[in-house]
């Protein structure tokens, strides 16, 4: 009973103060107007597209496309780079700083030098944008080259000394009258190469007719070994593509020669040792020995060779097994690379395997 006096004294004295029984509520923050972005604290970005995609381009420019950086924050927008997923693509601006409310614009540009075919790329464009960093911009495109060489780079593996090797190459362009002027080694003993090129002919390359000439590029080593690094340059009669090259390399082996040319070791623990191995023979199957093995390089104390005849016994042998170990006790990350050089008495030749490892604590 007293319970229902108080709550009608309350609601009589309410009733009494009008003031007291209607509070009015906090107005509401202003609606901004369509179309009128609300600005955020910080430094914001906003890009007018995400993506690129320049379609066919062919290597006689660089294409490029124009986006717009929009600072749609309340502070001073800092364009800090841009870096591509490949030297292929990037952007850049002219200004490094935006204000709040102002736009800079930015060329997405790629370059098709030496490319063909799509390529599918990123351009990450840094700020200081105070929520995402970091945007990126898919750059697409089909780079159609004025001229290009299939391979432009020839790998002579393991070749005889004593024999002649041929490789082929062709060059490929979209001058209908496309001819070879000239060409000579630009770099590395021009007498190991020579070339002949035959005719040109028209092949038909992604629905196009192109003009193409075949080069055959022998390897006369003469009797000569050891690594072959060389570059020949050729003429055209093509005037936006003058020049063009080959690179060629191999290696030029006696009569002596490796299985591999290679001991990539990896990631090593410190203290746990690894091995690889590789067998040596000769071409016509002759019994040698192999007198002498070594490393040389970069730590090579780290490295343990031991050799033995393959199929046991003390030789001379057709065959050697060649056992490389590496172990080293390493407070940081060591890295060791270099050669191992088996000396033999077979003609007093020699072969190299190239090593190379990473030693972890």
């Amino acid at each position: 009973m007293r319970r229902l006096v108080s709550l009608s004294l309350v609601a009589g004295a309410l009733l009494a103060c009008p003031a007291l029984a209607q509070v009015p509520a906090p107005p509401a923050p202003p609606k901004p107007t369509e179309g009128t972005p609300v600005p955020v604290e910080g430094p914001r970005m906003q890009l007018s597209a995400r993506a690129v995609n320049f379609g066919e381009v062919i290597d006689d420019n660089i294409a490029t496309h124009e986006l717009t950086i929009r600072n749609v924050g309340t502070a001073t927008l800092e364009i800090k780079g841009a870096h591509g997923s490949c030297t292929c693509v990037g952007a850049k601006a002219a200004r490094k700083t935006v204000e709040p409310g102002q736009t800079e614009t930015l060329v997405v540009y790629f370059n098709p030098s030496n490319r063909r075919g799509l390529s599918d790329k990123i351009v990450r464009v840094y700020t200081n944008d105070a929520v995402q960093p970091e945007r990126e911009i898919r750059v697409k495109a089909v780079a159609k080259p004025r001229l290009w060489v299939n391979p432009s780079s020839v790998v002579y593996d393991q070749v005889a000394a004593s024999e002649t090797s041929v490789r082929k190459v062709q060059f490929v362009s979209r001058k209908p009258d496309f001819e070879i002027v000239a060409a000579e080694v630009a770099s590395g003993d021009p007498a190991l190469l020579r070339w002949e090129f035959e005719p040109r002919r028209y092949v038909r390359v992604d629905g196009e007719d192109l003009a193409a000439i075949d080069m055959k590029l022998y390897l006369d080593p003469k009797g000569q070994t050891g690594r072959l690094r060389s570059v020949v340059h050729v003429q055209t009669n093509d005037e936006q593509r003058p020049m063009t090259k080959v690179r060629v390399s191999g290696e030029i082996a006696g009569d002596v020669v490796l299985d591999t040319k290679v001991f990539s070791f990896r990631k090593v623990k410190s203290g746990v040792p690894k091995s690889l191995s590789a067998v040596v023979r000769t071409r016509d199957g002759q019994a040698f020995t192999v007198t002498d093995v070594r490393a040389t390089g970069r730590h090579p104390e780290s490295v343990t060779l031991k050799v033995s005849p393959v199929g046991g016994g003390t030789g001379p042998a057709t065959a050697w097994r060649v056992d490389a170990t590496i172990q080293a006790e390493a407070r940081k990350r060591q890295i060791a690379h270099g050669e191992i050089v088996i000396q033999t008495d077979h003609n007093n030749e020699s072969v190299k395997v190239q090593f190379s490892a990473i030693v972890d604590p």
